[in-house]
């Protein structure tokens, strides 16, 4: 009987401590967080009305009840929820009841998001940034009107994956409607990226075939959970679900993340590196201009630079072998410092040669205008003379009729 009272004293605590860690495992209202909203479109007059409607969350034996509507116009309206802490990326799983979705067809413009975002807010198509008010991360578009699942980012607003291609048994999942339960999940690859998983009843798991690189946008491995669905004929609270399960994923051990650091530092060196080399290739470009033009003109100062600047430029590229970007750029300007004062001394060889041009040509000038005069000059008094002759000639026979 002793034996028996104990088995059972057990097997109560047991199922009282997998009960407990059941309802702990469960996210709670304010586990989330519910912005300022979606506006509602006016379809009739095609244009956003002034209502806006933002998520009511509320606790349920089901999990955390959403309900709102409304219709994407930008990223400062929000009419989903974001988590209220961040959670492991890595084996992250959350799963969502969909009580109620507008009926939609093909022409619907409509979606539902499940995202993985680097800052507490939605998506933004426009602003990338999570510093200067934007967010980036994982972002899909789940239409399910269509339907079929779009991703963007994790960096910009630009599709990395769309699934149009794949045929009904893949594309049959994305057809969210009334009654449907949903599982997405992410998973750390080897090499650090991450891939997103869909799981629904009657389909086989689809793992997205893209890969996603967060290293540079979540280093620490963490970011928000974003909930938000938009549907254009959507009225107030067309969309009700419950975030039923959040499973957080696994913490980047020290090694893990002294890799990733790593692999981040490496990935900025060679950005870094690619960024000097083009610098220090146009300074060469500009340094033997430089030397092609003080060689024409002969001036050995502006050689003299011009060398000085292709000297800055090997210097340089030792550098970048080095892999000193900071130092390869402050050569490269340098070697540019060294081609303005070539170019210095071309521009002051040049006007000096241009001076002593127009002296010489002065000079030619004045030897050549008195040998023009001393030709010219006697022409007028031997005028006068031979006039002055005519007269006296015309006088004296003049006189000698009149004697006559």
């Amino acid at each position: 009987m002793k034996k028996f009272l104990s088995f059972v004293v057990v097997a109560v605590m047991l199922v009282t401590t997998l009960s407990v860690a059941t309802l702990a495992a469960m996210p709670k209202a304010s586990d989330f967080i519910a912005n300022n909203g979606f506006f509602i479109y006016d379809t009739e007059a095609k244009a956003f009305s002034e209502t806006r409607d933002p998520a009511t969350v509320s606790d349920t034996a089901n999990g955390v009840k959403v309900v709102h509507g409304g219709y994407y116009a930008k990223g400062d309206d929000f009419g989903g929820v974001t988590s209220a802490e961040k959670y492991d990326l890595n084996g992250l799983t959350v799963t969502i009841y969909f009580e109620t979705v507008p009926e939609v067809t093909v022409d619907t413009d409509c979606w539902i998001a499940i995202d993985f975002l680097a800052a507490q807010r939605g998506f933004y198509t426009n602003n990338f940034d999570p510093a200067n008010g934007g967010n980036n991360g994982v972002i899909n578009l789940l239409r399910f009107g269509k339907p079929y699942t779009e991703f963007y980012g994790p960096s910009a607003w630009s599709q990395s994956y769309g699934s149009g291609s794949e045929d009904t048994t893949v594309n049959g999942m994305f057809a969210v409607k009334s009654g449907t339960t949903l599982t997405v999940k992410l998973d750390r690859t080897a090499t650090g990226t991450y891939t997103y998983t869909y799981s629904r009843e009657g389909f086989e798991d689809f793992v997205v075939p893209y890969e996603f690189n967060l290293q540079d946008i979540m280093p620490d491995g963490k970011g928000y959970v974003v909930v938000t669905a938009s549907c254009k004929t959507s009225g107030e609270d067309a969309f009700t679900y419950y975030i039923k399960d959040v499973t957080n994923g696994k913490a980047l051990t020290e090694e893990e993340l002294a890799a990733a650091a790593e692999a981040k530092a490496a990935a900025e060196l060679a950005k870094a590196l690619e960024e000097a080399t083009v610098e220090v290739q146009k300074s060469e470009e500009k340094a033997n201009e430089a030397m092609a033009e003080a060689k024409a003109i002969g001036d050995e100062d502006a050689i003299s630079k011009a060398q000085d600047a292709l000297d800055a430029i090997a210097d340089a590229y030792a550098a970048i072998e080095d892999k000193k970007p900071e130092e390869a750029i402050k050569l490269s300007d340098l070697a540019r410092d060294y081609v303005k004062e070539s170019g210095d001394f071309v521009k002051a060889a040049e006007k000096d040669a241009e001076s002593k041009g127009e002296k010489a040509d002065d000079e030619t000038n004045n030897v050549g205008e008195p040998q023009t005069e001393e030709k010219s000059f006697p022409v007028v008094p031997v005028v006068i003379i031979v006039v002055v002759a005519a007269v006296v000639v015309a006088a004296v026979i003049v006189i000698a009729k009149k004697k006559k």
